[in-house]
């Protein structure tokens, strides 16, 4: 067998779309090297601009991958030659070999929906077409260039960013057109895929306060105009969010789009009136609260992770709380006359209504319902909200939080209408999930609750479609995701509302901590009673979103801020 090599040239690429008219001032000339570590062929620009070749590097030829790059023949990498390389009328290579499927007469290129960023590097599949052994590579694909400025006062950590098109797919295989006369190569177009594009960073991936970082994502071609959505997710589930509209990108264009983080937000947006369009994002977590002496308004806070709940220390399925090693738990001392009650310095989320601190702290605990809350009045807008009375100590103190109204939630779960994101062509309206792998103290705890979705939700590609959504039943039939899952899902902007059940009476154990949900809202019913959502997540199953409960139980509180 006779054994050949082929010369390899690198094609200079211009480079010059823009996003919203804005021209790059300068095109890039970019060649192709294929990173070993994970047989991907990554694309990048040396220091100068100059397009670099690796040896060893495998390229795609004739079907076979086991091609590599040898001899760099440059000082300036453009040039190499293909080991390996047997007698043939015609050449169709594909670099990198990693993003090539298919034979020599039918060959498709991969668009990766991942890919992993390093500086100065791009993973882009690059083709050539030959009858001679001179190989001329053409970009098959566009680039679209971010670059992240942290307008911040602190520095943060990049974990990934997702870009989202509105009409056009970004990723996926597309089938090559060989033009064998003219030794040119086209990609017919994606006819299926994903419109999304995710590029991921290493641990630690920082840009500091005033700073920026300047990222390259390869994605298909498209000739009409489209709405592409970029979202930068830090390494603590924090996301900032940007829309930008592009007319086309060739395959020889890079669009640009600059996002100045000044704002991290970490939740979706809810719209809770559809009349004025008004819209919420969601706390990191329930309430809390924890009392440091009988006499004292002790200190609220949000739970750590969105799933954590307390529960009761004579149940079984007690939440992922501890002090010191010890299991919180709902269950409140002290005497009936509502003067001394406290919770032991252990944290609790269950509360009487309107318990802010503004005449009745958090753990206030007494049978007579007329002593919470603002009299025949709803809390909103008064001291009575837990979150009014305290945004200036909840998270970063520079918040506005508040309890959302009964009518709010009504909408927020059932009446958002076209504001529901559709998940597998369903209107989503919620999801009642168990969250399995989630351990504290060794001791493994099932989580419960129901997911929330945000209006611009877009189910994460990794994640299998729910079976039982906007269904409410025994949570030994539920959906059932792992702790990563609900990761990518909290990623995306869901919300999960975990089980509480709810404290009745002073002394009393949790009720109901192992099947239901229940979360105040800011609306009164009389001075005795105030509306509460009520998931059933038992045989009966049901939803109730205007249920009237006695002020003196105590519920979970979830709190939320306006979006402007």
């Amino acid at each position: 067998m006779r054994i050949r090599t082929i010369s390899i040239i690198a094609a200079a690429i211009g480079i010059f779309m823009a996003v919203g008219c804005k021209k790059e001032s300068e095109g890039i000339t970019l060649g192709a090297s294929i990173a070993n570590d994970d047989n991907l062929t990554k694309v990048h620009l040396s220091t100068t601009d100059q397009p670099l070749w690796d040896n060893g590097d495998p390229v795609w030829v004739n079907g076979d991958d086991t091609r590599t790059i040898s001899d760099i023949s440059n000082t300036d990498g453009t040039n190499a030659k293909i080991k390996g390389v047997t007698t043939s009328s015609s050449y169709l290579a594909i670099y990198p070999a990693g993003m090539a499927t298919g034979s020599a007469s039918s060959a498709s290129i991969i668009i990766p929906a991942t890919q992993t960023f390093e500086a100065g590097k791009i993973k882009f599949p690059m083709v050539a077409y030959s009858n001679n052994k001179h190989l001329f590579f053409y970009n098959l694909c566009s680039l679209i260039k971010v670059t992240v400025d942290n307008n911040t006062n602190a520095a943060f950590d990049l974990k990934k960013i997702i870009i989202k098109a509105n009409n056009n797919y970004l990723s996926g295989t597309a089938t090559l057109d060989i033009d064998a006369d003219n030794e040119t190569v086209a990609a017919t177009g994606l006819t299926s895929g994903y419109k999304t594009v995710t590029l991921k960073f290493p641990a630690n991936t920082t840009i500091a306060a005033g700073g920026n970082k300047e990222c390259y994502i390869a994605v298909a071609p498209f000739a009409t105009s489209n709405d592409i959505t970029i979202t930068v997710y830090t390494s603590n589930n924090k996301k900032y969010t940007r829309t930008r509209t592009i007319s086309s990108l060739n395959s020889n264009t890079i669009a640009s789009a600059k996002l100045n983080v000044d704002v991290l937000e970490n939740t979706g947006y809810f719209t809770v009136n559809t009349t004025s369009n008004l819209k919420v994002r969601f706390s990191p977590g329930n309430l809390q609260y924890k009392s440091s002496s009988n006499n004292d308004n002790g200190t609220f806070r949000f739970a750590e992770h969105q799933y954590d709940y307390v529960g009761s220390s004579i149940r079984t399925n007690v939440g992922n709380v501890y002090v010191n090693g010890t299991k919180c738990n709902n269950v409140i001392n002290g005497t009936t006359n509502g003067s001394n009650f406290h919770t032991n310095n252990l944290w609790i989320d269950l509360f009487g209504w309107g318990t802010s601190g503004q005449n009745r702290k958090g753990c206030y605990a007494n049978t007579t319902n007329t002593y919470y809350g603002n009299g025949s009045n709803p809390i909103s807008g008064t001291n009575y909200d837990w979150g009014r009375r305290n945004s200036a100590s909840l998270g970063n103190g520079t918040v506005n939080w508040r309890t959302l109204t009964q009518q709010e939630w009504n909408t927020l779960l059932t009446g958002r209408g076209n504001k529901f994101p559709l998940i597998n062509n369903t209107q989503a309206k919620y999801l009642q999930v168990r969250l399995t792998d989630v351990t504290a103290n060794d001791v493994t705890i099932l989580a419960r609750g129901v997911i929330i979705f945000p209006d611009d939700f877009e189910w994460p590609e990794s994640i299998p479609f729910p079976t039982t959504l906007n269904t409410i039943n025994a949570f030994s039939s539920s959906q059932q995701y792992t702790l990563a899952q609900w990761s990518e899902l909290e990623e995306a902007g869901a919300i999960y509302l975990p089980i509480t059940g709810y404290r009745s009476g002073v002394d009393s154990p949790t009720n109901n901590t192992y099947s239901n949900l229940y979360y105040w809202s800011a609306t009164n019913v009389s001075n005795i009673q105030a509306y509460d959502i009520y998931f059933a997540c038992n045989n009966s199953g049901s939803l109730t979103t205007n249920e009237a409960r006695s002020r003196s139980n105590g519920c979970a509180v979830r709190l939320v801020t306006d979006v402007q």
